[in-house]
Parts: structure tokens; C-alpha cells; sequence
């Protein structure tokens, strides 16, 4: 069983093993939003840390219907730089008896190449895969089952949102502003993409 606690959802998947790989057995996820206007700050809001203890009151009674062997709990990037992590870690630990491991972001990527693997088997042309999140952009550039480059910046929608005050609708000002934001904080990326004649996107999340 694993739980992936991201900056917007709380994702919930339970398998098992079998000689062919693995059988899922059930998927769901919570709506936590530990990126709400607090994650600016690098805080995790009072507010999202009750969101985040209902979710697992949620997920543990879907839980206990499989008979779980193995329980594994990772968060990513809001927890990775939220200042008050150790206090929020603590009380998910009090209240659900879950050790939670935050990942850091080229061990994020990595899961992330994994995935993608598991559902193309290979990259037959150079390719960048681009994982959108709520804190975090992931991206990395591979061909066949080799990663040729990976990084992780705080781009993340959630962080985004929060930093500018944006217009609804959106203006051609403040797209140029974000624009000009991704360009700066992805250079890298769009430097390798160039030397290595990537011309295909992979594109993960929900975003996508």
C-alpha cells in the first residue's frame, strides 16, 4: 500500500505482488490542498493539516477492507520546504501511526521516469517528460530506458497561484510575467531539450 501525499492531493493506491508484476487493487484520493495560501510562506496551514488528518482517517478505514502487509507513506515538495514540517510530520504520526518519508525532488523524478516506463516500456525518440504539481515541476529528459537528465524546481501551480495575485480572466500582462518565470527557472531544462533534439513531450499528472 502506498500513499503519495502531494501539494494538492493525498493519492492512495493498494497492489499486490504477483509473478507477472503486480494487480491494482484499489486507487482513490483526497483533496488535502496543503498548498493553500499559506505555502508562500513555506508553512503548512492549521487548516491542511486537519484536511490532512481526515484523509488519512479516510484512507485507513479503505485500508483495513485489504489485508495490507507492507504500508508505505511519502510527501513531496509542499512538505519537502514547509518550515513547520517536523510539527506536521508529528501530528500525522499521532494520529495515523504512519512514519511519513518526504522524498526530495531528483528522487521524485526518478519515481516519476519509473512511471512512465511502466506505461511506455521505452522511449523510442528522445523525449522530456514534464510532471506538473502542485509544488513542484518535474522534468527529464530520456531516450529508451535510460535518464539522460533530471530536475526538480518549485513551479509548481500551487506556489504559482499563490506568489501572483492573478486576474480572472487572466491578462497578457501577467502571462508574460509567468512566462518569463518558467523560462528563467526551467532554462536548463530547455537547454538540454535543445542539445539532445527532444521533440516529443510526455506529459504526467493530472494537469495534463
Amino acid at each position: 500500500m502506498l500513499i503519495d501525499l502531494g501539494t494538492n492531493t493525498c493519492n492512495l493506491l493498494i497492489a499486490e505482488t504477483n509473478h507477472n508484476g503486480f494487480n491494482i487493487l484499489h486507487q482513490s484520493k483526497q483533496h488535502v490542498r496543503l498548498g493553500d495560501n499559506k505555502i508562500k510562506d513555506n508553512e503548512i496551514s492549521p487548516e491542511a493539516i486537519d484536511r490532512t488528518i481526515k484523509s488519512f482517517q479516510i484512507q485507513k478505514e479503505i485500508i483495513e477492507k485489504y489485508k495490507v502487509e507492507k504500508i508505505r507513506v511519502i510527501a513531496t515538495s509542499a512538505v519537502r520546504t514547509a518550515n513547520n514540517k517536523i510539527q506536521f510530520l508529528e501530528a500525522l504520526g499521532e494520529n495515523s501511526g504512519w512514519l511519513v518519508k518526504i522524498v526530495s525532488g531528483e528522487k521524485e523524478a526518478e519515481l516519476i521516469f519509473k512511471g512512465v516506463l511502466l506505461a511506455f516500456s521505452e522511449l523510442k525518440n528522445q523525449a522530456v517528460i514534464l510532471d506538473i504539481g502542485g509544488g513542484s515541476n518535474e522534468l527529464i529528459v530520456a531516450h529508451k530506458k535510460e535518464m539522460l537528465w533530471k530536475e526538480s524546481q518549485p513551479t509548481g501551480m500551487a506556489r504559482v497561484i499563490n506568489k501572483f495575485n492573478l486576474s480572472d480572466p487572466i491578462q497578457t500582462e501577467e502571462i508574460k510575467i509567468l512566462q518569463n518565470l518558467f523560462t528563467e527557472a526551467h532554462k536548463n531544462a530547455f537547454e538540454k531539450c535543445k542539445v539532445e533534439n527532444v521533440k516529443t513531450l510526455v506529459g504526467c499528472s493530472g494537469a495534463f
